[in-house]
C-alpha cells in the first residue's frame, strides 16, 4: 500500500511542478510585454520632448526676429530713437 501513495505523492509533486513552471513562463512573458512596452513609451517620450524643444527654439527665435521688424518698423515710423537706449527709444 505504500507503493502507491509514494506514486500518487510523485505524481502529484511532477503536476504542481508543471504548474509552477508555466506560471514562470506566463510571468515572464508578461514582464517582457511590460518592458517593451515600458522602452517604446520612453522613446516616444523622449522624441516628443526634443520636438517640442526645437519647436520652442524656433518659437524664440521667430520672436527675435518680429521684435526686431517691430523695432525697425518703430525707428522707420519715426516712433523711436535709434540713439536711445532701448528701454527709451520709443516715445508714445
Amino acid at each position: 500500500m505504500l507503493l502507491p501513495k509514494k506514486c500518487s505523492n510523485v505524481n502529484l509533486l511532477n503536476e504542481e511542478t508543471q504548474n509552477s513552471t508555466a506560471m514562470a513562463q506566463e510571468i515572464r512573458g508578461r514582464a517582457k510585454e511590460v518592458g517593451e512596452t515600458s522602452r517604446k513609451s520612453f522613446e516616444s517620450a523622449s522624441t516628443l520632448a526634443k520636438q517640442f524643444e526645437e519647436r520652442l527654439a524656433e518659437s524664440i527665435e521667430n520672436a527675435k526676429v518680429v521684435s526686431s521688424i517691430e523695432e525697425m518698423a518703430n525707428v522707420i515710423s519715426g516712433n523711436c530713437r535709434a540713439d536711445q537706449p532701448l528701454i527709451l527709444k520709443c516715445i508714445n
